[in-house]
């Protein structure tokens, strides 16, 4: 069975220090993978941005 490492980090890129949106994409996510059984995270400290996306496996059998 899949265990997720809790100590994996995937950083997808650095900030640039501005803000590029006023974070509706942020709600967005949130909402999309929260109505497909995942959750999704967001911080901001100390000047770093970290976003958790988590979404259930389903096994390839599972309709059947």
């Amino acid at each position: 069975a899949f265990q997720a490492d809790p100590d994996a980090v995937l950083v997808i890129r650095a900030d640039s220090g501005q803000a590029e949106s006023n974070k509706i994409g942020l709600r967005t996510a949130e909402k999309i993978l929260t109505q497909m059984g995942g959750s999704f995270r967001r911080h901001e400290a100390d000047g770093k941005f970290t976003a958790e996306a988590i979404l259930p496996i389903v096994p390839e059998d599972a309709d059947e």
